[in-house]
């Protein structure tokens, strides 16, 4: 795949075997444990 030349975000979500989705919304570790969608940002240069 081609990919036009600038900068990107890129996320990801997981599902589980029980079709349960990741949540979105961003928390911390602690108490619970972190939740949100796991994010990178690219450059694509030619």
């Amino acid at each position: 795949m081609d990919m036009a030349e600038g900068q990107y975000e890129v996320q990801v979500r997981a599902i589980d075997l029980a079709g349960r989705v990741q949540e979105e919304q961003s928390r911390p570790v602690a108490p619970d444990g972190a939740t949100g969608l796991h994010t990178i940002r690219v450059d694509v240069q030619p």
